[in-house]
Protein backbone atom coordinates (compact mmCIF):
# COMPACT_ATOMS: atom_id res chain seq x y z
CA UNK A 1 0.00 0.00 0.00
CA UNK A 2 1.35 3.44 -0.88
CA UNK A 3 0.77 6.37 1.45
CA UNK A 4 1.69 10.04 1.39
CA UNK A 5 2.46 11.86 4.65
CA UNK A 6 3.86 15.35 5.34
CA UNK A 7 5.79 15.60 2.16
CA UNK A 8 6.24 14.51 -1.39
CA UNK A 9 7.96 11.18 -0.58
CA UNK A 10 5.99 8.02 -1.09
CA UNK A 11 6.23 5.15 1.35
CA UNK A 12 5.39 1.55 0.68
CA UNK A 13 4.18 -0.46 3.65
CA UNK A 14 2.84 -3.96 3.92
CA UNK A 15 -0.27 -4.44 6.01
CA UNK A 16 1.59 -5.42 9.19
CA UNK A 17 4.07 -2.51 8.90
CA UNK A 18 1.33 -0.04 8.13
CA UNK A 19 -0.04 -0.36 11.66
CA UNK A 20 3.32 -0.34 13.50
CA UNK A 21 4.37 2.73 15.54
CA UNK A 22 7.58 3.14 13.54
CA UNK A 23 5.61 3.75 10.37
CA UNK A 24 3.84 6.71 11.95
CA UNK A 25 7.03 8.65 12.70
CA UNK A 26 8.17 10.91 9.93
CA UNK A 27 11.72 10.45 8.65
CA UNK A 28 12.52 13.98 9.71
CA UNK A 29 12.13 13.07 13.43
CA UNK A 30 14.65 10.26 13.10
CA UNK A 31 17.04 12.62 11.34
CA UNK A 32 16.64 15.19 14.14
CA UNK A 33 17.35 12.51 16.74
CA UNK A 34 20.49 11.48 14.90
CA UNK A 35 21.62 15.11 14.82
CA UNK A 36 21.01 15.37 18.58
CA UNK A 37 23.05 12.21 19.17
CA UNK A 38 25.88 13.55 17.00
CA UNK A 39 25.77 16.86 18.90
CA UNK A 40 25.91 15.05 22.25
CA UNK A 41 28.83 12.91 21.07
CA UNK A 42 30.58 16.10 19.93
CA UNK A 43 30.12 17.64 23.39
CA UNK A 44 31.43 14.46 25.02
CA UNK A 45 34.49 14.53 22.76
CA UNK A 46 35.11 18.18 23.73
CA UNK A 47 34.91 17.24 27.42
CA UNK A 48 37.27 14.32 26.82
CA UNK A 49 39.77 16.59 25.07
CA UNK A 50 39.52 19.04 27.97
CA UNK A 51 40.18 16.25 30.46
CA UNK A 52 43.17 15.01 28.43
CA UNK A 53 44.64 18.51 28.30
CA UNK A 54 44.12 18.89 32.02
CA UNK A 55 45.90 15.60 32.69
CA UNK A 56 48.72 16.51 30.32
CA UNK A 57 49.23 19.72 32.25
CA UNK A 58 49.21 17.85 35.55
CA UNK A 59 52.23 15.75 34.61
CA UNK A 60 54.87 17.61 32.71
CA UNK A 61 56.62 14.99 30.62
CA UNK A 62 59.85 16.96 30.37
CA UNK A 63 60.11 17.39 34.13
CA UNK A 64 59.42 13.70 34.57
CA UNK A 65 62.22 12.85 32.14
CA UNK A 66 64.63 15.11 34.06
CA UNK A 67 63.68 13.45 37.35
CA UNK A 68 64.14 9.98 35.82
CA UNK A 69 67.59 10.97 34.52
CA UNK A 70 68.62 12.28 37.94
CA UNK A 71 67.36 9.10 39.57
CA UNK A 72 69.45 6.98 37.21
CA UNK A 73 72.53 9.04 38.08
CA UNK A 74 71.85 8.63 41.80
CA UNK A 75 71.28 4.88 41.39
CA UNK A 76 74.56 4.62 39.48
CA UNK A 77 76.42 6.48 42.23
CA UNK A 78 74.87 4.25 44.89
CA UNK A 79 75.94 1.16 42.95
CA UNK A 80 79.49 2.54 42.71
CA UNK A 81 79.58 3.30 46.44
CA UNK A 82 78.32 -0.20 47.29
CA UNK A 83 81.05 -1.69 45.07
CA UNK A 84 83.69 0.45 46.76
CA UNK A 85 82.45 -0.61 50.21
CA UNK A 86 82.72 -4.27 49.20
CA UNK A 87 86.27 -3.71 47.98
CA UNK A 88 87.21 -1.87 51.19
CA UNK A 89 85.81 -4.71 53.31
CA UNK A 90 87.73 -7.23 51.24
CA UNK A 91 90.93 -5.20 51.52
CA UNK A 92 90.38 -4.75 55.27
CA UNK A 93 90.17 -8.50 55.73
CA UNK A 94 93.33 -8.88 53.71
CA UNK A 95 95.01 -6.16 55.78
CA UNK A 96 93.87 -7.84 59.02
CA UNK A 97 95.32 -11.13 57.81
CA UNK A 98 98.60 -9.43 56.93
CA UNK A 99 98.75 -7.70 60.34
CA UNK A 100 98.05 -10.99 62.09
CA UNK A 101 100.80 -12.65 60.06
CA UNK A 102 103.23 -9.85 60.95
CA UNK A 103 102.32 -10.05 64.64
CA UNK A 104 102.80 -13.82 64.58
CA UNK A 105 106.20 -13.41 62.91
CA UNK A 106 107.26 -10.80 65.48
CA UNK A 107 106.04 -13.00 68.37
CA UNK A 108 107.77 -16.01 66.89
CA UNK A 109 110.99 -14.03 66.42
CA UNK A 110 110.83 -12.67 69.98
CA UNK A 111 110.10 -16.07 71.43
CA UNK A 112 113.08 -17.45 69.50
CA UNK A 113 115.22 -14.60 70.84
CA UNK A 114 114.05 -15.19 74.39
CA UNK A 115 114.67 -18.94 74.03
CA UNK A 116 118.17 -18.21 72.68
CA UNK A 117 118.85 -15.78 75.55
CA UNK A 118 117.71 -18.32 78.11
CA UNK A 119 119.83 -20.95 76.47
CA UNK A 120 122.95 -18.79 76.82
Amino acid sequence: MLTVKDGPELKLFCESCLHSPASCQPVRDNHDKLEEIVAIIGKLMDKLCHIENYLDNKVDVQQLAVVETKMRVVESKIDNIEQEIKEIKKNRKTDETQVNDCVEKVLTARSKESIEKEAK
